[in-house]
């Protein structure tokens, strides 16, 4: 057996009569190992708590950061990762399933579809963003999140303009329509 091991062993040696560990030095070896062991394991439970909030300001910093911009590709990401990360907030998992079957398509009987009310849609979201926020420790009203999101009428154009430009590249592309030429003299 190892000398480490022998020394650690309890009891007495076949050349001794007393303990090699007395019931004080076995107090002290096994609070220095339960201390790691809850040291280890506070550090680990901080370290999720910590990831999980950074998760969360990452969803609802981009929500906030993009709400008046619904199609950008990481409102979109932060929208569907809410369910994720607030898994245990069931408030805002509800408002965001209201919110979503807000703005869900829904086709009428002739086949064209029900316009969404946007308005309401933007008073949805900015309940939600208003429940996380609270969760996460800031203190804004839905209706000043709703108020507050900045978009200037030049992004809204030149949104409108790449829209349009890569739906016509696409008719040319198909063969749905040809590019048209016109030379001044």
């Amino acid at each position: 057996m190892p000398a480490a091991l022998l020394l650690l062993q309890a009891g007495t040696t076949p050349t001794h009569s007393e303990p090699l560990l007395k019931a004080g030095e076995w107090i002290t070896i096994a609070a220095i190992v339960v201390g790691l062991l809850a040291a280890v394991l506070t550090q680990l439970w901080i370290q999720r708590r910590q990831r999980v909030r950074e998760q969360k300001l990452y969803v609802y910093g981009t929500l906030m950061s993009l709400r008046a911009t619904w199609v950008h590709v990481d409102f979109v990401r932060a929208m569907n990762y809410v369910d994720v990360v607030f898994h245990k907030q069931k408030a805002v998992r509800d408002k965001r399933k209201v919110l979503m079957e807000h703005i869900a398509a829904k086709r009428k009987d002739d086949g064209s579809f029900e316009l969404v009310d946007w308005d309401r849609a933007a008073d949805l979201l900015a309940e939600m963003l208003d429940l996380m926020g609270k969760q996460l420790g800031y203190k804004f009203e839905h209706t000043q999140i709703k108020q507050t999101a900045y978009y200037p009428v030049a992004h809204g154009k030149l949104d409108e303009l790449t829209l349009t430009l890569r739906e016509k590249g696409i008719a040319v592309l198909e063969g749905r329509t040809a590019i048209k030429v016109k030379v001044d003299e």
